[in-house]
């Protein structure tokens, strides 16, 4: 498995990526991640609890989680159309330096 397309765009969100297994994820800014599933339709929501320095993984599906990751769960969905339907013209390369790319209404 490998990253096929990525999106940077740290000044806001955090990172995007199209895994070669059709796995989308984001790596969010305050250090929490998501990824999401097609194959099962659900998604991953992984949280690092700093007192005891442990991920706490947690599975949630699209028409079914808190609502205090409604934000993040839409700029997943965001993410995952970008890189999907190839609005990414190109793949980049971990050694290059990527212009953010912007996003209408999130």
């Amino acid at each position: 498995m490998h990253v096929k397309k990525w999106i940077d765009y740290t000044t806001k969100y955090g990172v995007g990526y199209l895994l070669s297994n059709g796995n989308t994820g984001v790596y969010f800014n305050d250090d929490s991640k998501i990824i999401y599933c097609p194959t099962y339709d659900h998604f991953e929501y992984i949280e690092r609890k700093e007192r005891d320095n442990l991920d706490l993984i947690v599975c949630y599906t699209l028409s079914s989680y808190p609502r205090l990751l409604h934000k993040k769960v839409v700029l997943l969905q965001h993410f995952r159309e970008n890189l999907e339907l190839a609005k990414v013209k190109r793949v980049l390369s971990w050694s290059e330096k990527p212009e953010p790319v912007r996003h209408s209404g999130v």
